[in-house]
């Protein structure tokens, strides 16, 4: 079809003034027609063999039923959610498109669906959007890029929408899941990033800093504060501010003396050697001369006042036009990366947050994990599986793999799958679970994965038998006809076939008794090389690390007052538990899960908004009734109890104020 075609103008729907029958959704039992069976079977039966004809308001039913759809888009409708369609329906199948119409704020965009049988309302949560509704078109952002700075004569957000503000140095709790795309897009530009030290000794040196710091708590994100918004950055640093200045400069000031001497004329400069004479030389201000000497301390411009924004929605017509295109089934892939990747930032800001802190509280907790290393960053994109750069693996050997580009997988049959990385670091290679084994013999199959215990290697076999070394599993994913999730990753604790390994840079903290002054003591542990422990047999069991090994707990108790693990018959055990697992009769392992490591509260989180609470330092009150309380701030509040015996009064203050921008209040407390 070479153009389109315009179709009728309608209206009114069809048979809108006519007699017609409501169609139900049940059968009726009868002649008439409904939802679920249309014209009923007895209504094609001839009439002499007991048939029953089709009623023409039925026709006239069914007919404007269906034109009472097109009716409505044909004049401008676009369905949002409808609580009375989603109970009808059991909710919006995943990848229904919605509008948002958001009156109050101005955001008028479709959401699309991440989840099946969605119920999820977002007209009355807004929260339900990012988590089980999408928007699959820009929020704004100008037409710039992800990341653009531009400034606006606007300090104000919704004249500025897709952008968050750069001149107060703004913190978001929250970024990851608020601004994914963006907070994704800070974190893989590391040179617009400093610590958070970094970042506070900018402020205090300079007053403004101009990057970022990512993770300072889970998903958490610190935007830039601009405040000389247009100046020339040091090269090195790109904070240090270049001072105002001017070329230096002299002035000579001569006095030329002269004579006529028929045509000869004289120079004669001061001190010359022509006369002897003096100069007087009169100094004065500039600015006598020139009001624009003397306006400022420094060289200052004529400039007006702007305000720097960043753009963090993706705005751009392609990303646009390809969002919009994502399936169904893409969409649920991306809203699964999204999750694992957000789950992976927050374990890594964790982490962090949580180390810096243990070395303080280490003999107050005890009998858990400190840390679980976030080494493997698994994205999924409409079926493709991908393995970032900076992600690293290991080797059935212990070696480390280091991930120095981004590679890819696709897979087109439908099984659970275990995933590993060749150990070249530019392939990964999958296997369904059930054709993953260990042991310490390698049968060599083709299409499956074998972990060889005896020679610490892990073999990957090609349907012809081909073999390849492959790392450790990283994940877990499913596949149906293309991979549509991601499980489980295996960052900290894995396994393939009957044996479970623990990564490097796993952390704990193994109970051991208690200190003189009744503290907790601790043997810290911090895994430095590949551990792993194999089952023969069925097992429903927990798992935990001693100071050099994988260990089976299924029958440890903790004594808290004794601070220390004991088994069911009495035996001190110096572990700590890390997870649960499930294992077959033959001893491959069906199930793994592992504990959370200890975060701890990082002081830093809330000492921002805790210098910025007002509240009293200091109060008095006397049984007169007077009174005052002493803000933190300075300010004051305070009242008493006078006798008027009438004329002036005069009020005495408890608190001198600072200033006279004050008033009093007074009022009728008794008039006996």
């Amino acid at each position: 079809m070479q153009t389109q075609q315009t179709p009728q103008v309608l209206e009114q729907p069809f048979a809108a003034q006519g007699d017609k029958n409501t169609i139900p959704n049940a059968a009726t039992g009868t002649n008439k027609a409904s939802l679920q069976e249309g014209f009923p079977p007895i209504t094609g039966q001839p009439i002499n063999k007991g048939g029953v004809p089709p009623e023409r308001q039925d026709f006239n039913g069914a007919m404007n039923l269906n034109s009472q759809f097109y009716f409505a888009f044909q004049n401008g409708w676009w369905p949002t959610f409808t609580q009375e369609v989603s109970d009808a329906i059991g909710g919006y199948p995943q990848g229904a498109v919605l509008w948002l119409f958001d009156t109050e704020n101005k955001v008028y965009t479709p959401l699309l669906s991440l989840v099946g049988n969605n119920t999820y309302n977002f007209n009355t949560n807004k929260d339900y959007i990012g988590q089980y509704w999408a928007k699959i078109l820009p929020d704004s952002g100008r037409g710039l890029p992800l990341g653009a700075v531009y400034f606006s004569s606007s300090s104000n957000a919704d004249d500025n929408p897709g952008a968050l503000p750069l001149w107060s140095g703004a913190y978001y709790t929250n970024a990851s899941t608020l601004y994914p795309a963006f907070y994704a897009w800070v974190k893989s530009h590391t040179e617009l990033c400093k610590s958070k030290t970094e970042y506070d000794s900018a402020i205090s040196t300079y007053g403004e800093c101009p990057f970022y710091v990512v993770d300072e708590v889970a998903g958490s994100l610190r935007l830039p504060k601009l405040v000389n918004y247009l100046k020339m950055a040091n090269a090195t640093d790109g904070i240090t501010q270049s001072g105002a200045g001017l070329p230096d400069h002299s002035h000579a000031i001569s006095q030329t003396l002269y004579s006529e001497a028929g045509n000869t004329v004289n120079h004669i400069a001061s001190g010359g050697p022509n006369a002897d004479s003096t100069l007087n030389i009169s100094t004065g201000n500039a600015s006598n001369s020139n009001s624009i000497y003397g306006a400022s301390d420094t060289v200052t411009p004529a400039h007006t006042t702007v305000f720097p924004w960043v753009v963090s929605t993706a705005s751009d017509a392609e990303s646009s036009a390809a969002a919009a295109a994502q399936s169904a089934d893409a969409a649920a892939a991306s809203a699964t990366a999204a999750a694992s990747s957000a789950s992976a930032a927050a374990q890594s800001a964790q982490d962090a947050a949580s180390s810096a802190s243990l070395a303080d509280i280490q003999n107050k907790i005890t009998n858990c994990l400190t840390k679980i290393p976030q080494d493997i960053n698994l994205q999924l994109s409409n079926g493709t599986l991908t393995l970032k750069s900076g992600s690293t693996v290991y080797r059935g050997n212990g070696q480390a793999i280091n991930i120095t580009q981004d590679i890819t997988m696709n897979y087109t049959s439908s099984a659970t799958i275990l995933v590993c990385a060749n150990v070249s670091g530019t392939a990964l290679q999958g296997r369904p679970i059930a054709n993953c084994s260990a042991g310490t013999s390698d049968p060599q199959t083709p299409n499956t994965i074998y972990y060889d215990t005896s020679n610490n290697v892990i073999n990957f076999y090609t349907s012809g038998g081909a073999q390849s070394e492959v790392s450790f599993p990283i994940a877990i994913c499913t596949a149906t006809g293309q991979i549509s999730s991601i499980d489980q990753v295996f960052n900290g604790f894995g396994f393939i076939g009957s044996t479970l390994f623990a990564l490097p840079g796993i952390g704990c903290l193994i109970p051991n008794g208690r200190n003189a002054d009744g503290t907790l003591k601790n043997t810290q542990v911090s895994v430095s090389s590949i551990r792993t422990l194999s089952f023969s047999a069925a097992k429903e069991t927990a798992f935990g690390l001693t100071a050099t090994s994988l260990y089976e707990t299924a029958d440890s108790i903790y004594n808290s007052t004794d601070n220390k693990n004991y088994s069911q018959t009495g035996n001190f055990l110096g572990y700590c538990p890390c997870g649960t697992l499930s294992a077959d009769s033959s001893g491959k392992i069906t199930a793994l899960s592992a504990e959370m490591p200890f975060h701890g509260l990082d002081y830093n989180y809330f000492s921002d908004f805790v210098s910025k609470m007002d509240y009293v330092v200091d109060s008095y009150s006397d049984e007169s009734g007077n009174w005052y309380r002493l803000y933190k701030s300075g300010w004051v509040e305070q009242g008493g109890l006078m006798a008027n015996a009438g004329g002036l009064i005069t009020v005495n203050l408890l608190k001198s104020m600072a200033n006279i921008n004050y008033y009093v209040s007074m009022q009728l407390y008794s008039a006996s």
